[in-house]
């Protein structure tokens, strides 16, 4: 690789890492407002039945609300970080942007 595609390469892998970074976020938020739900919805709430069988069962069982709080906190200590990373990701991003915008020019 030639030392000229090199900025251009090192924009493209921040971008890709971004991207993953984005993706990892989203799919704990959602395991987040899961573990939300499970603790603090009634039965009636969330659906969940067994068609296997000849009459229809209800598959749901509440969370206790400290386990699923245990679970969040988790989750919330691991989206902190990965926000952060991803901020500065996002800084480094627009900082690359500039520079190359002066290399087209």
């Amino acid at each position: 690789m030639t030392a000229d595609l090199l900025p251009i390469t090192e924009y493209r892998d921040l971008c890709r890492e971004i991207d993953l970074l984005d993706m990892r976020i989203s799919q704990l938020e959602s395991e987040r407002k899961y573990y939300w739900k499970m603790s603090t919805q009634h039965r009636g709430m969330i659906r969940a039945a067994n068609y296997d069988e000849d009459r229809v069962s209800h598959n749901f069982t509440l969370m206790p609300f400290n386990r699923a709080l245990d679970h969040i906190t988790s989750l919330d200590n691991k989206l902190i970080i990965l926000r952060k990373v991803m901020d500065d990701k996002e800084r480094v991003k627009a900082k690359m942007e500039k520079s190359l915008m002066s290399l087209k020019d």
